[in-house]
């Protein structure tokens, strides 16, 4: 398969349904409302194969608004702070943790020149305002619901869940700094609150991860793997080989020249985890030494090669699109 404004294909395992005669494969963190081709190529070797081979078609996916509607909510460290589908004592009526959050630049001067140059320029961290309200059917129940709340915004560092604009949702590492609780003079059910929530991690993450899983590939194949995130994304790479025989593997990111080798070899007894966002490689487990850096994934479309002794390997890409 393939998006149709491209030209690098990727695979993807099939497997038969024998109960109802059927030939299954699953393609995921496709984008909404892109079309794409998708080629079925049939073999057999015991028998020859009938009818058209390869069949290519061309599918379109859904579009946002053909999509379910996602539920528009707000955690933090799993308390639900809004959930505007459900009846609930707690409610947030505004918040900007979708702002671009501080940039951090570091400049040289010119000496007996105008202006200077720009040495650095990285992402800071965010801060996000809140605000919202807690009610209670009576005093006693308002007064158990603040410190449910109180108790939930403690100060350490938590998934703040974004979930109310699509339905793809995020999240940010998030610590509450801060927390202020008001009551109006006569307003006996509900009082308002404002939080402060301090992002040493300037990015917002998706909530579900993105895999694509038992892409077969031989020596010098390329695949293409989408970070649909706007930044870097640190991909976990999983891979294996139905080799009885010792062969050597390298893992190319042909779009960011990011390469990878492990020391030594593997066979069809060993699983092999290069772990971008821990920054360590695995052999069954157990730690080992490398060539090269560790893989990421630009934004886009990233065209990944192996580079084989012999033999094929099964490539899964596990990976989490972040977004600024």
């Amino acid at each position: 398969w393939k998006r149709s404004d491209l030209s690098v294909w990727s695979k993807t395992r099939s497997f038969f349904d024998r109960l109802n005669k059927k030939i299954r494969g699953t393609v995921g963190g496709l984008a909404p409302g892109t079309a794409y081709d998708v080629r079925v190529t049939i073999t057999d070797p015991n028998d020859p194969v009938y009818g058209p081979n390869p069949i290519t078609r061309t599918v379109n996916t859904l579009t946002d608004d053909a999509m379910q509607e996602p539920r528009h909510r707000i955690m933090f460290g799993g308390f639900v702070l809004s959930d505007m589908s459900i009846d609930w004592p707690y409610g947030v009526t505004s918040h900007d943790a979708l702002s671009i959050p501080d940039r951090r630049f570091q400049v040289e001067e010119l000496p007996r020149l105008d202006g200077a140059v720009e040495v650095s320029d990285y992402w800071g961290t965010r801060t996000i305002k809140m605000q919202g309200i807690v009610t209670g059917r009576t005093r006693a129940e308002l007064a158990d619901n603040i410190a449910r709340l109180r108790d939930a915004l403690v100060n350490r560092r938590q998934r703040l869940v974004i979930d109310t604009l699509d339905t793809t949702g995020y999240y940010l590492n998030a610590t509450c700094t801060s927390l202020g609780i008001t009551e109006a003079a006569g307003n006996l059910r509900h009082v308002t609150w404002d939080a402060t929530f301090l992002c040493a991690d300037p990015f917002r993450y998706a909530t579900e991860e993105t895999v694509e899983s038992g892409i077969i590939l031989a020596n010098n194949d390329i695949v293409t793997i989408e970070n649909q995130g706007n930044v870097f994304c640190d991909p976990i790479i999983t891979v294996t080989t139905t080799s009885a025989l010792p062969i050597t593997c390298e893992v190319v990111n042909l779009t960011t020249g990011d390469r990878i080798r492990p020391v030594g070899t593997i066979t069809s007894a060993d699983i092999l985890t290069i772990d971008s966002t821990k920054k360590k490689l695995f052999k069954n487990g157990v730690e080992i030494d490398f060539e090269g850096g560790f893989i990421r994934l630009a934004s886009g479309v990233n065209r990944m090669k192996v580079r084989l002794s012999g033999g094929t390997i099964s490539l899964s890409v596990r990976r989490r699109h972040r977004f600024i």
